[in-house]
C-alpha cells in the first residue's frame, strides 16, 4: 500500500492479499480516507482494485510446471480454491485453445471475448468446456458466463453510490459478520469506531452506523481473554502514554505484538544493555524483568484493563446515540 493505505500493484498474489488484509484491519475512516484517494487516483475503490490486480496477477501469473501432460486429466484433489481452480482453467485452455472457461477473476472485455468464443464453437468443444467448467467450478460455461456477468454489473454499480454509502454498506457487512461469527472483540472495535471517529462525519453518517449497530446487537459480552495473543506489552495503553505519544495509536494496534518471540528476545536484549526508554518505546516496564511469568502477568494485566476499562465504556456508550456523543 502506498502512504494513503491505497492499494498499489503487487508482484505476486501473496503480497497483494497479504496488503489487502492489511487495509481490511483500517479504521472505517481511515478506509474512507483510503478509497476518496483510490477514486481520484483510479477511478475505482479500493476493493474493485484489489478485484482487478488480482485478475492482473492471474491472468500473467507463471504456470506450475508438470501439470501439462497428454491426456491431461482434472484431479479434485488439486482444485481446493477459486485460485487452484481458475491456475488449472488456464492450464486447460493453453493447453488446448479450442477450449473456453469463464473463471471468477474475468474482467468484462474478456468475458465478452470468451462467451463469442464459445458460441463459436463446435459442439464437441462446447461439450468438452461445459465438462472442465462443472469440474472446476460446479457451472456449465454459460452459468458461469451469467454469475460473473452479473458480478461486474454489481461491481460497476458501486459506483453510483456515493463514498459515504460504500463506506457504510462495508461497515455494515463487518458489523453482521462479526456477529454471524461471534467475533467480540471486531465488534467492539467496530462500535467504538462508530462512537469516537476522527474523520470528520455527516450526520446521515453517524445515524445510519448506529441504526447498524442498534439492528445488529451481539448476544454474547465479550471475552478479551479468549482473543489476546500470548505475548503483549507490560504497560496498559494509559501507562504507556505517560512516556510516548499515543495521539494516533489505538488500543488493539497498541495490545497486538504480531511475533512474540522476536519481542521477548528484543526486550532481553534491551534489559541486558539497560536500555530504559527503548523499553518504555516498546510498552514494557524497565523495572520488570521479562520472564514466563512476568508475561503471563501482562497479558493479565491487559485482560483486566480491557474488561473494566472498556466494556464498562462500551456499555454506557450504547445506551446514547450518536448525536449524544
Amino acid at each position: 500500500m502506498d502512504n494513503n493505505n491505497v492499494l498499489s500493484y503487487a508482484n505476486d498474489l501473496d503480497q497483494l492479499e497479504s496488503d489487502y488484509s492489511q487495509w481490511q484491519m483500517l479504521t472505517y475512516d481511515q478506509k474512507k480516507i483510503s478509497d476518496m484517494e483510490c477514486l481520484s487516483k483510479y477511478g475505482l475503490y479500493n476493493t474493485q482494485l484489489y478485484e482487478k490486480l488480482k485478475a492482473e496477477i492471474l491472468a500473467n501469473s507463471s504456470l506450475p510446471n508438470g501439470y501439462l501432460n497428454e491426456g491431461f486429466v482434472i484431479n479434485n484433489d488439486d482444485i481446493n480454491n477459486l485460485y487452484q481452480s481458475t491456475q488449472t482453467a488456464s492450464i486447460i485452455m493453453k493447453n488446448d485453445p479450442n477450449i473456453v472457461l469463464i473463471t471468477p477473476y474475468d474482467s468484462m472485455s474478456k468475458l465478452q471475448t470468451k462467451i463469442s468464443q464459445y458460441n463459436a464453437s463446435l459442439d464437441k468443444y462446447r461439450m468438452m468446456s461445459d465438462h472442465y467448467s462443472i469440474e472446476l467450478f460446479k457451472s456449465p460455461v454459460m452459468d458461469m458466463y451469467e454469475r460473473v456477468r452479473k458480478t461486474l454489473s454489481e461491481d460497476n454499480n458501486h459506483n453510483l453510490y456515493t463514498i459515504e454509502d460504500v463506506s457504510l454498506m462495508r461497515y455494515e457487512n463487518e458489523v453482521k459478520h462479526s456477529c454471524d461469527y461471534v467475533d467480540s472483540l471486531r465488534y467492539y472495535k467496530l462500535a467504538l469506531e462508530c462512537m469516537v471517529g476522527t474523520f470528520k462525519r455527516s450526520n446521515y453518517e453517524k445515524v445510519q452506523m448506529q441504526n447498524i449497530l442498534d439492528q445488529n446487537p451481539i448476544q454474547n459480552e465479550i471475552n478479551y481473554d479468549k482473543f489476546l495473543p500470548e505475548v503483549v506489552p507490560f504497560m496498559t495503553i494509559d501507562e504507556y502514554s505517560k512516556y510516548n505519544e499515543t495521539k494516533d495509536l489505538g488500543i488493539f494496534d497498541y495490545i497486538t505484538i504480531e511475533d512474540g518471540a522476536k519481542y521477548v528476545d528484543t526486550i532481553r536484549k534491551l534489559q541486558y544493555e539497560g536500555a530504559i526508554d527503548a523499553q518504555l518505546k516498546l510498552g514494557w516496564n524497565p523495572n520488570i524483568k521479562i520472564t514466563p511469568e512476568s508475561l503471563k502477568y501482562a497479558r493479565d494485566k491487559q485482560v483486566n484493563y480491557l474488561n473494566e476499562i472498556y466494556n464498562f465504556k462500551f456499555i454506557n456508550l450504547t445506551n446514547y446515540t450518536t448525536s449524544d456523543i
